[in-house]
């Protein structure tokens, strides 16, 4: 009876081993998956920043421009202006 008993606890002590290695081994993959999410966000925000750093380039280039076309054309209408008043 004493053997049945201690065979029991044993087979108890086993399955709460168990148990908790199963937690811990999906737990561990949770945790990779979680960190792998982490790592495929960091990348998308860098590349995200990247884009938007170069737009903003490009748009100050395209805005450039056309203030400078406005500028010459305010030049032209001085000069044009400046032409006619003394003709």
């Amino acid at each position: 009876m004493e053997e049945m008993r201690a065979m029991d606890r044993q087979y108890g002590q086993l399955s709460e081993k168990v148990d908790y290695r199963n937690f811990m081994s999906d737990y561990e993959t949770h945790l990779r998956q979680v960190k792998d999410l982490h790592n495929d966000t960091e990348q998308k925000l860098v590349r995200l920043e990247k884009i938007v750093c170069d737009l903003t380039k490009k748009k100050s280039r395209v805005r450039n421009g056309l203030e400078f076309v406005v500028g010459v054309m305010v030049f032209v209408v001085v000069v044009a202006g400046l032409v006619l008043m003394f003709k």
